[in-house]
């Protein structure tokens, strides 16, 4: 397979070989649907491959858990690769717990997921670790085993991701100034990780799930200081009144004709001061970013911001999105990187001005 001569424009804009090797996998698997692209995602993301990484992970496998096993806290997504990790060091997987009520009896990979209270009375003695790649959820599940009574010596953190998403690559330097457009906020993580990346700045938030807006106030009502407006509602190309689909956790909604409830969307391009410069947005949508792109078109010709914009939700995102961008602003620079160790998630394409 080769790249169309439509598409061409997209490769040529590509900064670095990552990017090239990414945009690869991802476009094969839009031309052809073959999942083995996606897994080969995977294998050139330089990220997961650490050596210094990889050599610590073996010497605890090898040292420190081969004689009493292991009880993993957490059942999200970077379960998986720790749970292959332990696997291929034949370490003993004694329990897996996780605080999400709904999952408490479920077989997951194998493992019959217990509540964390299970856990403690029945491998106490046990080493721990906690999977989850989220700040929040690792103080707030090691905060718990600590207070359980567990040995800070027994609690280890698996955390596959060695850089911050959206804020840590190195083509992305905090400005003075920022205003930062946060769509799909989620719980908040983000916003967050922002004030850590700029020091300062005003953000815009959007959020349609109800959930996740609720939580996204709390999560933030203690940084009353800080300069933010979260908006319940999705970004799109127009103010409308949409079929939305709704998640237990919030983490899948998304825009949908057979959606189970309505939500409100709005185009950034008339929620913004027209004199106000925007110079960074983000978007994890669920599949809604081009419509949500075209809803911000002015604001991207007017004040040429990074953009990190997730093209893992539809496989002809890979040609569409960058297309649209370069359709708006031709100069500028694409990046994509691919931010965590499982199939379609998290690859998300910067643009740099």
């Amino acid at each position: 397979m080769s790249i169309k001569p439509e598409h061409h424009v997209i490769y040529e804009k590509l900064q670095d070989e990552e990017s090239r090797q990414l945009f690869w996998c991802r476009y094969q698997y839009y031309l052809d649907g073959d999942v083995k692209h996606l897994i080969e995602e995977q294998s050139v993301t330089s990220r997961f491959n650490d050596a210094e990484c990889a050599a610590r992970w073996k010497s605890l496998i090898e040292n420190e858990f081969q004689d009493d096993g292991v009880v993993l806290f957490g059942a999200g997504n970077n379960y998986n690769p720790c749970l292959a990790a332990m696997k291929m060091g034949n370490v003993v997987i004694r329990a897996v717990c996780d605080n999400c009520i709904t999952k408490i009896g479920l077989d997951i990979n194998g493992h019959v997921i217990v509540s964390p209270k299970t856990a403690l009375s029945e491998h106490f003695d046990c080493n721990f670790i906690i999977t989850p790649t989220k700040t929040q959820s690792k103080q707030e599940m090691y905060d718990y085993l600590v207070n359980a009574g567990i040995s800070p010596e027994s609690i280890y953190f698996y955390y596959y991701r060695t850089e911050k998403q959206y804020f840590g690559p190195d083509f992305i330097m905090p400005e003075s100034n920022e205003v930062f457009i946060d769509a799909g906020c989620f719980d908040g993580e983000t916003i967050m990780d922002f004030y850590e990346f700029a020091g300062q700045g005003k953000v815009y938030g959007f959020e349609p799930d109800q959930v996740c807006y609720d939580k996204t106030l709390h999560k933030l009502s203690e940084y009353k200081e800080w300069n933010v407006k979260i908006y319940n509602k999705g970004l799109w190309n127009s103010a409308e009144t949409l079929r939305f689909s709704s998640c237990p956790q919030g983490a899948c909604s998304a825009i949908s004709n057979n959606g189970d409830l309505e939500i409100e969307t709005v185009a950034l391009d008339e929620v913004v001061d027209s004199s106000e410069k925007i110079t960074f947005i983000k978007m994890d949508i669920e599949g809604a970013e081009l419509n949500a792109l075209i809803g911000s078109s002015k604001t991207i010709q007017c004040c040429l911001p990074r953009l990190a914009i997730c093209i893992y939700h539809k496989p002809e995102d890979i040609v569409e999105i960058p297309l649209y961008i370069l359709s708006l602003h031709n100069d500028y620079k694409l990046y994509i990187r691919h931010h965590v160790p499982w199939l379609n998630n998290e690859t998300v394409l910067y643009a740099i001005p």
